[in-house]
């Protein structure tokens, strides 16, 4: 087989490509990847099936698949034990081993999921407790197969909540250990530079959360319009992580706030509390973010599960533009889906309903038909 049937025709001129055809371009390529892997996978069950022994000399199929891929014992296991989920397997005596998931099976030749996909789903289907029915097992991995064709693991992972507690609502049994005092501390003092130095010490969990805050904000920017790169080293980003940490913490609605002092109609609530203020005030007051909160429930952005405290308020029509600070003009984003608003080629505009709704690339969706995060909470 040739290697130009087998791969997407690449333009003559990639340079010359633009934005919509490079994307285009990627997702065909992840979609053949994709695809292909499955279609491995399906010949690694048959030589688990029939015995790498018997067939190649060698001791399980494991190795033999190190061997001729020239990977690492360990990767070739995760590759094998995903083709073995997924796809039908024959015991020594003949009969029949059925695919642990194959509605997702289904999706992987189709190239719509990934890896990550089938292991993150592989990992909750074997957290299903034995007791649970095989009909809704199965209905449970068409549920999370079907999730995953348009959905990251973030949402994966949503969705594995509400499965357990309909196939386990009542749970495993509680154990109740012995409650430690957790260690924490915090010094910060100022230096005759004018820098502040930070020193601490953590417990296990709460070092993890700060580590994991601090990288979810300490990426690196993408390269922007101009060909700029981000410079900065890892340390300088993390600690304009740590500082994006803290205007989230001081942004919160129980910090406290004033509205200006202009004669200009504004709208309040019943408690009297300011909602919109039109021009007169750039930054949405405490009243306002506890409406937003409320509405919202977290980022607006579809797919995101971050929560009301680690989000911005975003004008939708931008306040430079002449956009007000209006409820009716906000709505809540992460800091990631901010600069992906404000840089990007999604959209967010408000619909009839009153909620944020967005447009996406025409790369990922022809038709760009309006989303909305359905992640979040809603109010009883």
């Amino acid at each position: 087989m040739s290697e130009t049937s087998v791969l997407p025709q690449l333009p003559q001129e990639l340079w010359r490509a633009g934005k919509l055809e490079l994307a285009h371009g990627a997702t065909e390529a992840l979609t053949l990847m994709r695809a292909a892997s499955a279609v491995l996978g399906i010949y690694l069950a048959e030589i688990e099936s029939r015995g790498a022994k018997d067939l190649y000399g060698y001791a399980n199929t494991k190795m033999w698949l190190a061997d001729v891929a020239r990977i690492a014992p360990a990767d070739a296991k995760k590759v094998v034990d995903r083709a073995v989920a997924l796809n039908p397997t024959r015991a020594l005596d003949g009969t029949e081993v059925p695919a642990l998931a194959p509605a997702t099976a289904v999706a992987a030749a189709e190239g719509a999921v990934g890896e990550q996909h089938i292991d993150q789903i592989i990992g909750v289907l074997k957290r299903i407790p034995a007791h649970v029915t095989v009909e809704n097992r199965e209905a449970a991995e068409k549920i999370l197969a079907d999730l995953a064709r348009d959905g990251g693991p973030g949402q994966i992972a949503a969705a594995e909540a509400g499965l357990m507690a309909w196939l386990d609502p009542d749970g495993a049994e509680p154990k109740d250990p012995e409650p430690v005092q957790p260690r924490r501390e915090l010094r910060v003092h100022r230096r005759k530079d004018g820098f502040w130095k930070l020193t601490g010490l953590l417990d296990d969990e709460a070092g993890a959360r700060t580590a994991a805050a601090i990288e979810a904000y300490a990426k690196p920017r993408p390269v922007d319009e101009f060909g700029q790169a981000d410079l900065r080293t890892v340390w300088e980003r993390q600690g304009d992580a740590w500082v994006d940490l803290l205007d989230l913490a001081i942004a919160s609605p129980d910090q406290p706030g004033t509205c200006d002092c202009l004669m200009l109609p504004i709208v309040m609530n019943a408690a009297g509390e300011p909602l919109d203020v039109g021009r007169i005030k750039r930054f949405v007051t405490p009243g306002q973010r506890k409406a937003l909160n409320a509405r919202d429930r977290g980022c607006s952005f579809p797919g995101c599960q971050r929560r009301p405290k680690r989000c911005h308020a975003h004008h939708i029509h931008h306040w430079a533009d002449g956009g007000l600070t209006d409820l009716r003009n906000m709505c809540l984003l992460c800091s990631f889906h901010h600069r992906l608003i404000h840089h990007g080629d999604w959209e967010v505009r408000m619909a009839a309903d009153g909620l944020p709704e967005f447009i996406p690339p025409q790369y990922l969706d022809p038709l760009q038909a309006p989303r909305r995060n359905t992640l979040h909470p809603t109010l009883a």
